[in-house]
């Protein structure tokens, strides 16, 4: 993160990679989009997508089986791991979405099972605080390290600084009375009234 313009900073790639996913928009709270989603934004370092089919097929690491996209689109994926009936299947994340529902077939056409989209090496950008003043990248964009992906303006005071600042203030002025009674020697009344509550 840098320092930038209009006192904004800018929080950039830490990798290479493509954006998959986008969190944000101009104006939201940095704190509240990163506990709804976990991040601001969230990046693919290795091109590739996978997903998860559970199938008695016989099927192996690296064979090559077909992903159809939400849109009919074929492309081409790859069996990375096969564990007690669960198999990983990777696809470029070129065009398949974060999220996206597909159907993974073998090499005669026959349907072993639907999946939905996660990114295979992920990055998860985030932030400590403030609002989010711009958005320099779109979905499916190519970044490389050091990119700015968005632009955030620190909050002037958080809630709880302005609390402990009233907080301050209160017990200075506490503070302050009681060093009147010590230099003064004695406690006056600041208006009439009875006095109660002192045993006689």
């Amino acid at each position: 993160e840098e320092e930038g313009e209009n006192d904004s900073t800018a929080v950039t790639a830490s990798a290479d990679g493509r954006v998959k996913a986008i969190f944000c928009e101009t104006g939201d709270s940095v704190m509240q989009t990163v506990v709804d989603h976990g991040a601001l934004v969230l990046l693919s370092l290795d091109g590739l997508m996978a997903g998860d089919i559970q199938t008695d097929a016989e099927i192996h690491a690296g064979d090559q089986l077909t992903v159809t996209l939400s849109d009919g689109t074929e492309r081409s994926g790859k069996v990375t791991q096969v564990e007690e009936g669960s198999v990983t299947v990777t696809v470029s994340d070129a065009s398949a979405a974060y999220g996206e529902s597909v159907t993974v077939s073998d090499a005669n056409g026959t349907v072993l099972g639907s999946t939905t989209l996660y990114i295979h090496r992920e990055l998860k950008v985030t932030a400590s605080g403030g609002t989010v003043s711009s958005v320099a990248v779109s979905l499916n964009e190519s970044v490389d390290e050091g990119d700015t992906l968005l632009r955030i303006e620190e909050a002037e005071h958080t809630s709880l600084y302005q609390a402990l600042k009233t907080q301050r203030e209160v017990l200075e002025e506490q503070m302050n009375r009681l060093f009147q009674v010590y230099r003064d020697g004695g406690v006056y009344a600041s208006s009439d009234g009875e006095i109660a509550g002192i045993n006689e």
